[in-house]
């Protein structure tokens, strides 16, 4: 009749029907909060494998206290085979730069490894010396790990693998005769163009290419994008960290500024002791915020040198970013743009 409301369907559904649809929304949110949940569990599982590959790395580095003697090449040698596949260049007139241009940004490396000679109570060489020193011993190990690469390429055999593995143990006795096995120092790369000598930038898609070279595994992509999620995840924690700290900083230089020339700010003697103090506080947090900055790039060298990456991409890794040396953080974050992988992780 006219005027008068037409039933809607689910008026005309049985109770059990309407229960029936009830129940299947319920289903359809349950299995979208469980694919959700999958995914959070799959991230998590892969944070905790890429942990447990890098922890003993740290650690490692860890232990090591500027004031502890070098060890004997033997104890060093344990390390696995890629522990300075991204070794830094000590070089003292490196730049610090910013956590976006896929290099490091502490300065820190050269004046840790002045206070390590200090405390040992010996001057050592020379921060030029071991420099010249060590560009020698990586030339040497890059010279000698291209022509192993290229004869293993041509004729596959074991004992090229294990004369990679004995190239890097002697770049291994020189880390530790030059003391280049502090943690700071890891926070000190350069982009030293080692034909010439000058500092450059290296070519746009350099270490894209560099990382395609290292024909990386399905794995090791996913390990990759684990830790560069991770380096940005602590990496944005300091950073936050920096601007309240500057902030501060910067608020005690103009009261100090102020003070001295005795604008409205002026107080007693006591109140600039307290700022100084302040300030004092301030750049020493600011210090190891610095230092915490160099540990979050580390969290990439430490991958590149944990066993989920073989002696041969070491080699490889260290010819294709000639004449440069291995930038990690710079590969990493190349290898977890990749879209597809291109090996099976043995770098063969």
């Amino acid at each position: 009749m006219p005027g008068k409301a037409r039933p809607s369907n689910v008026s005309k559904l049985r109770p059990a029907q309407r229960a029936l649809l009830k129940l299947e929304g319920q289903f359809a949110r349950l299995k979208d909060e469980s694919a959700s949940l999958e995914q959070v569990n799959v991230r998590l599982k892969q944070k905790l494998s890429v942990l447990e590959a890098i922890v003993p790395v740290h650690e490692r580095q860890e232990v090591r206290l500027p004031s502890e003697p070098p060890r004997s090449p033997s104890v060093e040698l344990s390390e696995p085979p890629l522990g300075q596949f991204c070794c830094p260049s000590p070089d003292p007139r490196s730049e610090p730069r910013g956590p976006g241009t896929g290099s490091a940004c502490s300065s820190g490396g050269i004046h840790a490894l002045a206070a390590a000679r200090r405390a040992s109570g010996s001057p050592g060489p020379s921060d030029d010396e071991v420099h010249s020193r060590w560009i020698r011993s990586w030339l040497k190990w890059a010279r000698e790990g291209a022509l192993l690469l290229a004869a293993y390429e041509t004729r596959p055999s074991e004992r090229y693998l294990k004369r990679m593995e004995e190239a890097h143990h002697a770049l291994m006795a020189d880390v530790v005769a030059l003391n280049l096995h502090h943690r700071e120092l890891i926070s000190n790369m350069s982009n030293l163009n080692l034909d010439t000598g000058e500092e450059e930038t290296p070519p746009d898609n350099f270490w894209q290419e560099v990382a395609n070279g290292l024909r990386l595994s399905p794995e090791q992509v996913a390990a990759c994008r684990t830790t560069l999620s991770l380096y940005r995840e602590r990496m944005a924690a300091v950073l936050a960290e920096r601007r309240t700290l500057a902030a501060q900083l910067d608020a005690c230089m103009r009261a100090l500024t102020q003070k001295e020339a005795g604008g409205p700010a002026a107080a007693s003697g006591r109140r600039r002791e307290q700022l100084t103090l302040e300030m004092e506080q301030v750049s020493a947090a600011l210090a190891d915020n610095v230092a915490t900055e160099g540990q979050c790039v580390a969290l990439a060298r430490d991958l590149l040198g944990s066993p989920v990456f073989s002696c041969l991409q070491c080699v490889r890794g260290t010819v294709i970013s000639y004449p440069y040396m291995p930038d990690a953080l710079a590969i990493v974050t190349a290898a977890a743009a990749a879209q597809t992988a291109t090996g099976d992780g043995s770098g063969a």
